[in-house]
């Protein structure tokens, strides 16, 4: 079962890593983006730390990136 989640993480971290790396372009080319930039950001770095077992210190880390501060423009 334990497999499968990871399997899983692993696959949403893909897709959320290559979604990212388009809305960065996408915020090159017009700023109206980066709220979604950020939200990519963050979800990035709350899947990558559900994939972390048995570091409680990397797992705080990747959460509290996730913490990004909203761009107003």
């Amino acid at each position: 079962m334990r497999a499968n989640l990871n399997s899983n993480a692993d696959r949403t971290l893909a897709r959320l890593r290559k979604a990212h790396s388009t809305v960065a372009k996408l915020v090159i080319a017009d700023p109206v983006y980066l709220p979604i930039f950020d939200r990519l950001e963050a979800e990035i770095a709350t899947t990558e730390a559900k994939l972390i077992s048995g570091d409680p210190i990397a797992k705080a880390r990747a959460i509290a990136a996730a913490r990004i501060p909203i761009h107003t423009t």
